[in-house]
């Protein structure tokens, strides 16, 4: 089963929530593959900027500052590539409205080895309006995820104080 974690705490300031998530997925000792649509994947700084001109343009600065979405592939998916194939069906949803960075993390686990980090800009870039994280979207997002991967899905909503693995 893939799971799907949502992480809704801004802990605080929420640029700083930003930064410090965009710093953890660009860890070279974690990340084994990152990419994105809608936004660079050369460094933090340049994702954070990129991300903040979409949100200066439509105004929404005060806004939740990005929606991390955590995915966990069953132990069924024992190969980077097939994370890798499976990470573009997953960012794939969001590429048409949204700039999405994501990272491909390897992490043995009693269920799983592979997940990724979906870091999401809320405010569409071609709308400006944001991200509904509710839970008919999220099931609906899980199906697309079970359409693609041929895996039952299901997501939650993560503690305020959980980590940021699953």
């Amino acid at each position: 089963m893939v799971l799907v974690k949502l992480k809704r705490d801004t802990y605080g300031v929420a640029s700083d929530y930003l930064r410090k998530s965009l710093e953890y997925i660009y860890n070279p000792d974690k990340a084994k593959h990152m990419n994105g649509f809608g936004v660079s994947t050369h460094d933090a700084e340049t994702t954070q900027s990129q991300f903040d001109y979409v949100k200066h343009y439509f105004h929404r600065t005060a806004d939740n500052p990005l929606v991390h979405l955590i995915v966990s592939f069953p132990k069924e998916v024992k190969t980077l590539e097939k994370a890798i194939e499976l990470a573009y069906y997953i960012a794939f949803y969001f590429k048409d409205e949204y700039q999405v960075i994501w990272v491909i993390h390897y992490k043995a686990t009693e269920r799983s080895f592979y997940h990724i980090h979906l870091i999401l800009n809320p405010v569409s870039f071609k709308t400006g309006l944001l991200y509904n994280t509710s839970r008919p979207n999220m099931a609906y997002f899980c199906d697309w995820i079970e359409s693609r991967t041929h895996m039952n899905t299901l997501y939650f909503f993560a503690d305020i104080v959980s980590s940021d693995d699953l």
